[in-house]
C-alpha cells in the first residue's frame, strides 16, 4: 500500500500535479485578459494638430482612431467645411469636439459609438433618448356618457 494514497485515490506525481496548477493559472490568466479588454473605450485619449483643417477633415481623423462614426445632418453641410485650427494633446473626444464646435453653431449628441452633429436653431426639438416614467403620464380626462339601451346590439 502507498502511504501517500488517501481513500484509495492515486497520488498525482509531480508532473501531473505541476500540469493542473499550470491549466488553472492559464484559465486565470485569460480570463483576467478577456474582462480586461472588455473596458469601456470610450475613454480614447486623442493628439490632434492642425492649422487651417475643416471640421470634416478632424471628424475623419477621429473616425479613423477610434470606434466612433460621425453623421452630419444636411442643415449643417456649409458648417461643416470651415476651417478650424486644432490642437488637442491626449484629450478626450468631448473636449476636442467642445472646442472644435465652440462658435460654429453647430452641436453634437454622442448616441453609443455614433457622433451626430447638426446646426442648433432656437426650433431645434429637444429629443429625450431616456425612456418615459409610467408613473409621470397623465391618466385621460373621464368622460361621463349618458344614454337608453334599446337592445343587445
Amino acid at each position: 500500500m502507498n502511504k501517500h494514497s488517501i481513500e484509495g485515490r492515486k497520488p498525482l506525481n509531480n508532473f501531473q500535479h505541476c500540469l493542473k496548477i499550470m491549466r488553472i493559472t492559464l484559465s486565470f490568466l485569460f480570463f483576467c485578459i478577456l474582462f480586461s479588454s472588455a473596458s469601456n473605450s470610450y475613454s480614447q485619449k486623442f493628439t490632434i494638430k492642425s492649422k487651417t483643417a475643416s471640421i470634416k477633415e478632424v471628424c475623419k481623423e477621429i473616425e479613423k482612431g477610434s470606434d466612433y462614426v460621425f453623421i452630419f445632418s444636411d442643415n449643417c453641410e456649409k458648417l461643416i467645411d470651415k476651417q478650424v485650427n486644432v490642437e488637442a494633446n491626449s484629450k478626450n473626444v468631448t473636449e476636442i469636439l467642445d472646442e472644435l464646435l465652440f462658435d460654429t453653431g453647430l452641436i453634437y449628441k454622442i448616441l453609443d459609438k455614433q457622433i451626430v452633429i447638426y446646426k442648433y436653431t432656437d426650433d431645434t426639438p429637444f429629443i429625450d433618448v431616456a425612456q418615459p416614467d409610467i408613473n409621470v403620464m397623465q391618466q385621460p380626462a373621464k368622460k361621463q356618457i349618458t344614454g337608453k339601451v334599446l337592445n343587445a346590439q
